[in-house]
């Protein structure tokens, strides 16, 4: 498995275009996860919260200091902090109610992030998938530590979305 500690992975256009782009991660990378979890609201209310990426820290204190260029749509950047650790992204793909995906970067890592959102009869399904990779990637976060903090994300953008009326 010492390769996993060396896989850069693809360039970030392809990453952007044919991953990110396709609502799809890249499974090969050595870091990655995915989820989903039932929120009891419709589609449009976990929407209307995942769109707002101004809103994030409020809904997710693991968020901090996000900066948006203007209004959320495919090639859209943004920057933020997870956990105090500086992101830049690009939004790939803006679907209403259904996805939103991007590409971040920071120092020489990249990431994919997808969410998939379903109408389900009890409200809604949201799915969060991942890949993050870069020179030594497992060195800084593990498979395990990224599923806990799409865990707390999930469940995070959950109670936002039931306690909204």
């Amino acid at each position: 498995m010492i390769r996993h500690l060396f896989y850069i992975g693809p360039s970030y256009d392809i990453l952007f275009e044919e991953y990110a782009r396709q609502g799809r991660i890249d499974e090969q990378a050595p870091v990655k996860t995915s989820g989903g979890i039932l929120i009891a609201a419709p589609p449009e209310r976990v929407w209307d919260l995942l769109i707002d990426l101004a809103r994030w820290p409020v809904i997710n204190p693991a968020f901090s200091d996000v900066r948006l260029q203007s209004l959320p749509a495919e090639r859209t950047t943004f920057s933020f902090k997870l956990n105090n650790f500086p992101i830049k992204a690009e939004l790939a793909a803006v679907d209403p109610c259904r996805l939103l995906t991007w590409v971040g970067t920071s120092l020489w890592f990249r990431a994919i992030d997808v969410l998939r959102l379903e109408p389900v009869p009890s409200g809604s399904r949201l799915y969060m998938a991942e890949s993050f990779s870069g020179f030594l990637a497992p060195l800084f976060v593990s498979s395990e530590q990224l599923r806990r903090q799409h865990d707390q994300t999930l469940n995070a953008f959950k109670r936002a979305a039931e306690n909204q009326h």
